[in-house]
Order: C-alpha cells, then sequence, then structure tokens
C-alpha cells in the first residue's frame, strides 16, 4: 500500500511539473525573444566588418549559416563567465616575454644594461595595466553575442565535414571539402622547389638538427663570425616540425592556393631569425630598395611615359621557396 502511494505521488508530481513546463514555455520563449533583439540593438550599434563567403562545395548552406560565416572564422560563442584564470596566466605570460626581450650584444655593456632596465619597466607598466583591466571588469556580466537561431546554426557549422579558408587578398572565407583543401595545398607542394623526404616526423627533427650541429664545423662559420655562444643560442629545445596551410588566391584564374608555413617551434626557427635580422638591414641599404606601394607611387609620379613604352610588372614565381 506504501509503494503504490508512493507511486501515485510521483505521478501526480510529474504531472504537475509537466504542467509547470507547459506555462513557463511561452514565458521563456518571450524571453528569449527579448535578449535576441537586445543582441541585435548592440550589433547595429557597433561597426562589423562582415567577410565574403565562398562555397565551393555542393552542400546546403542556409542564411543564418552564412550570415554567422561572414563573421569571421575566429567567431564563436561568448563565454558566460569572465576567464579569469585565463586572463592571468596570459597576463604573466606577457609580462615575462616583455622583461626577456631581446637585448643588442653588440652593443656596450652600460647601454645593454640600460636596455635591461627599460624592459623591466614596460613590463611593470604592462603587468599594471592587465591587473587594472582585470580588476575592472571581471565582475561584469559576460553579454551573449549570438542570437538562439545563429547559436544553433554554429553547432551545425560545427559538425559538418567542411574547412574554412581565408582569401589571400581582401576580407572572406571559402568553404571547401578537406579532399579539395588538400588537393589545393599538394599542388603547390609539387614543383620543383620542393623536396620530398620519405622519412618520419621523427627522423626528419634528427636530421635537421644533425645538419645544423655539423654547420658550425665549416670554415664558412668560423668566417661568418658565428663562435660557441652564438651557436648555443641557435639551437632549439624541444623541437618540432614546421606546418604549412593554405589561403586561396580567389582573385585567379582556377583559385590556386598560397602555402604559408608557420614555423613556429622548428629546428631552425632560431637560426631563421637571426639571418632575417641581419638580411633587413642590408636590404634597406639597396639601391633597388622600395618600402611600399605608397614610394613607390612617389618614386613614379614624375615619370613621363612616351608613346613607344608600356609599363609592365614583373614577378617572380615561388620566390621564397627557390631561395
Amino acid at each position: 500500500v506504501a509503494k503504490l502511494k508512493k507511486q501515485r505521488e510521483r505521478q501526480r508530481m510529474t504531472k504537475k511539473i509537466k504542467k509547470l513546463k507547459q506555462e513557463y514555455k511561452p514565458m521563456k520563449e518571450e524571453q528569449q525573444r527579448r535578449k535576441d533583439e537586445e543582441i541585435l540593438k548592440r550589433r547595429a550599434k557597433s561597426k562589423i566588418n562582415y567577410m565574403v563567403v565562398k562555397n565551393e562545395t555542393e552542400k546546403h548552406f542556409d542564411d543564418v549559416m552564412m550570415r554567422v560565416l561572414s563573421f569571421g572564422p575566429q567567431m564563436g560563442l561568448s563565454v558566460r563567465r569572465f576567464p579569469l584564470l585565463k586572463m592571468m596566466t596570459s597576463m604573466q605570460i606577457l609580462e615575462k616575454r616583455v622583461q626577456e626581450s631581446q637585448v643588442n650584444e653588440n652593443a656596450a655593456p652600460e647601454a645593454q644594461e640600460l636596455a635591461r632596465e627599460l624592459n623591466r619597466k614596460r613590463a611593470d607598466e604592462v603587468g599594471r595595466l592587465c591587473e587594472k583591466y582585470i580588476s575592472k571588469n571581471h565582475m561584469k556580466r559576460v553579454m551573449q553575442n549570438l542570437t538562439r537561431e545563429e547559436r544553433e546554426a554554429l553547432k551545425r557549422l560545427k559538425k559538418m565535414n567542411v574547412v574554412y579558408v581565408e582569401f589571400d587578398k581582401g576580407v572572406g572565407i571559402v568553404i571547401m571539402t578537406p579532399e579539395q583543401y588538400d588537393q589545393k595545398l599538394r599542388e603547390q607542394l609539387t614543383g620543383d622547389d620542393y623536396e620530398t623526404l620519405d622519412i618520419t616526423r621523427e627522423n626528419a627533427i634528427e636530421w635537421l638538427t644533425t645538419r645544423l650541429r655539423d654547420a658550425k664545423r665549416k670554415d664558412a662559420a668560423k668566417k661568418a663570425g658565428l663562435y660557441k655562444e652564438e651557436w648555443k643560442s641557435i639551437r632549439r629545445g624541444c623541437p618540432q616540425l614546421a606546418r604549412a596551410r593554405a589561403v586561396m588566391k580567389v582573385h585567379k584564374m582556377n583559385m590556386p592556393a598560397r602555402a604559408i608555413v608557420s614555423q613556429s617551434r622548428d629546428v631552425t626557427s632560431t637560426c631563421s631569425k637571426k639571418i632575417a635580422r641581419i638580411l633587413n638591414c642590408m636590404v634597406v641599404k639597396m639601391e633597388s630598395y622600395v618600402e611600399n606601394g605608397c614610394e613607390l607611387k612617389w618614386m613614379l609620379k614624375d615619370v613621363e611615359m612616351k608613346r613607344r613604352f608600356r609599363m609592365i610588372s614583373v614577378d617572380v614565381i615561388a620566390l621564397y621557396p627557390s631561395i
């Protein structure tokens, strides 16, 4: 008898809860509608640079999904709470990087000590500004940045087996299948400018490290003035292989890809930085150096073109891989 009473009481409570949910449902929808209207009002006041979206797949994307993609590839749901721990960690890393900024080793000892002191002051100023921002905003309520329809569309986009690639020039996104993206990127890596190594990732890292280590024993390194202390700074702890990605040249026929290599934590990353620092000083002193397009326009404004003359531009195919 007691079990039957409990069962009937449970059934009665279940019906009551269902009834309350049905009564609360219109109120909840009205509350959500007001939130969506508030989001749209805030978005209308802010300046959003919408991106062009080009679909190269056979899949269908509705208007809401295309609108979410036009916000940019880094668009996502806003956090529910202020990321206090993540902000504190990022602040400490930034402060440490500013304090350990590069100091010219060829300068006088007094100048080096002054540069280190300035780095410490800059690091303290950065830490003070970050602490001020965190203490001011860590208790604020984080507002939603997407409406309910846009949140549902974003979830559907994450489940789709497609790749979102940025434009090479301009602001936009190309929607591609993984097979299309892989084919476009491989087309850039099949020329004579690249060498294919039939080895594993670990063996490739060891091979590059060995070549870098053996280079210091050559006479060329001694002539260049690369001493033992500098070679120690060139070495990379826990090295990784560079990663390649592609951006699409939508302004050209057949939309070829441009390969971009991320050299972060690569075996030769520190060595490349030193070489780039040396070459940048040399390039600026060359007679053919042009800083940007505005300087070129200023140089050509007084040039008079004769009738038989035509202005042409010359481009180099695969400049960086070839050197």
